[in-house]
């Protein structure tokens, strides 16, 4: 197995540089043609090559993709992102992952910002096909920043054919799509102090009372029964009278079970992720 393959990348994510020199010599050959006016010739052998059984024009042939995507990356950008996928495609199937995988993430980069939904969906593609050659070689932080990229273009994709993507939009708000437990713990806490003055605002004006001998507390007893009632353990000491009170309260517990979810979500994708 060449050593593309064990490799892992060091430089910038969008960035192909190749340190096979069989390999580097097939690109800058397509490079050269294509600046000279034989990018025709250079398409040509890729279309005849893409399936080749031959091992060298397979990987040949994927060079030469990924040098017509550089070529047309300013001149032509549905060109070149379809190209990048092309190159990843083929750089894949022959063990050259690090380059698939930077190849893919091009791709998605040039695409993206096309109008149309065609290429937004192949963008979407290419991200997660990038996120996957990343994960193989075991860089889970690109991997993961793959992954952003793909939802990410996912609401851009939804955006443009004018279907809702509310949900992954509070995704991305509660927890950048299941990644950042930063912002996971910001939310949680923003709904604890949320129904914290919910609550003592209820308890002033008598819609919830304390059970017992037990005494209201003007900062703690607030605090206290949120996060007891969005962690939904509910020791039954503060209780509802009214029927206002009672739905704040079946709020917040729904509320406890999303972000307990969240939660378990981002745990399990850090643990898959190392």
């Amino acid at each position: 197995m060449n050593d593309e393959r064990k490799r892992l990348p060091k430089m910038n994510l969008y960035n192909n540089d190749i340190s096979d020199p069989k390999a580097k010599a097939f690109f800058e050959e397509a490079f050269k043609l294509c600046k000279n006016s034989k990018e025709s010739d250079v398409k040509k052998f890729i279309e005849n090559n893409r399936l080749a059984s031959s091992p060298e024009e397979h990987v040949k042939a994927g060079f030469y993709s990924l040098a017509v995507a550089k070529f047309n990356k300013e001149i032509d950008k549905e060109e070149s992102g379809k190209y990048f996928h092309y190159a990843g495609h083929i750089l894949k199937i022959t063990n050259y992952i690090n380059q698939a995988a930077r190849a893919y993430a091009n791709a998605g980069s040039v695409l993206k910002d096309c109008q149309d939904s065609k290429n937004i969906e192949l963008a979407v593609r290419s991200f997660a096909q990038s996120k996957n050659c990343y994960f193989d070689i075991g860089n889970s932080e690109l991997s993961e920043k793959m992954y952003i990229e793909e939802q990410e273009t996912k609401i851009k994709l939804l955006t443009s054919k004018k279907v809702s993507c509310f949900s992954l939009k509070i995704w991305k708000l509660s927890s950048i799509f299941g990644t950042s437990f930063q912002r996971w713990y910001c939310i949680v806490l923003l709904f604890i102090l949320l129904f914290s003055f919910l609550y003592e605002y209820l308890y002033r004006y008598k819609y919830i009372i304390i059970n017992g001998q037990s005494k209201w507390h003007n900062i703690i007893s607030p605090v206290y029964f949120s996060i007891v009632t969005i962690s939904t353990l509910g020791y039954g000491d503060i209780f509802p009278i009214r029927w206002e009170a009672q739905l704040v309260i079946i709020f917040n517990i729904f509320i406890g079970y999303l972000l307990l979810g969240l939660g378990i979500g981002i745990i399990t994708r850090k643990i898959k992720g190392h």
